[in-house]
């Protein structure tokens, strides 16, 4: 149905322009096997965290796609082991920074030699 499809568009679009304007940055970082994620506030202090879920999809073959939860590391950053493999991906990061909904950071990105480019 094009109408319930419509209010659902709208309502996700109500939620991103909500979280944009908090101003938060998120910072990803992907190297040496590790996966990283924290996110800072407008005024560049780190936005403390209580979980982290970092979905991996590879756009052409979804047998690639890989779930990781990250565990707390330092500086209000969360990390896991993970290497994916060399290409595009797209990445789906569900923060959890204590607001009703996690905040979402979608994101393709390419991993070149292992790392983030």
């Amino acid at each position: 149905n094009t109408y319930v499809a419509s209010q659902q568009f709208n309502k996700k679009a109500e939620e991103g322009r909500a979280q944009a304007a908090l101003g938060w940055t998120g910072r990803l970082t992907i190297a040496w096997g590790e996966v990283r994620y924290g996110l800072t506030d407008a005024a560049g202090k780190p936005v403390p965290l209580h979980g982290v879920k970092v979905l991996f999809r590879h756009p052409a073959y979804e047998k690639e796609d890989k779930s990781v939860i990250l565990a707390p590391a330092s500086d209000q950053e969360f990390a896991a082991q993970h290497m994916p493999k060399d290409g595009v991906w797209i990445v789906e990061v569900d923060a959890d920074a204590g607001l009703e909904k996690p905040y979402r950071d979608v994101r393709r990105i390419m991993i070149s030699n292992g790392a983030l480019q």
